[in-house]
C-alpha cells in the first residue's frame, strides 16, 4: 500500500506516515472503503484511471482483512477466531 500510494504527491506538506496511521484507522474502526476513499480525497489523492482505483481496493481490502477490529474483539476478518465468533 505504502509503495503505491507513494507514487501520488501529497499537496501541503502532508506525510505519508500520516495518511497510512489513518488508513490504519479506518481499517479499524471498520468504517467502510467509503471513508477510505473519501480520506484520500483529504489528502489530495484521486485515481485518475480505473485500473488505479482497482489496485487501491485491493490493496485496501488486503489491509482491512489483516487489521485488528474494535467490532470484533481484537481479531481479524480473515482470523479463524472470527468464524468461531460467529458461529456462537
Amino acid at each position: 500500500m505504502r509503495s503505491f500510494l507513494s507514487e501520488y504527491d501529497l499537496p501541503g506538506g502532508e506525510d505519508f506516515d500520516d495518511l497510512m496511521a489513518d488508513l490504519a484507522d479506518v481499517c479499524i474502526a471498520d468504517t467502510g472503503m467509503d471513508d477510505a476513499l473519501g480520506l484520500l480525497q483529504e489528502y489530495g489523492i484521486l485515481f485518475k484511471v480505473l485500473p488505479e482505483s482497482d489496485k487501491f481496493s485491493h490493496l485496501y481490502a488486503e489491509l482491512d482483512n489483516h487489521a485488528r477490529k474494535w467490532v470484533l474483539r481484537g481479531h481479524t476478518k480473515d482470523g479463524e477466531a472470527v468464524r468461531s465468533f460467529k458461529r456462537q
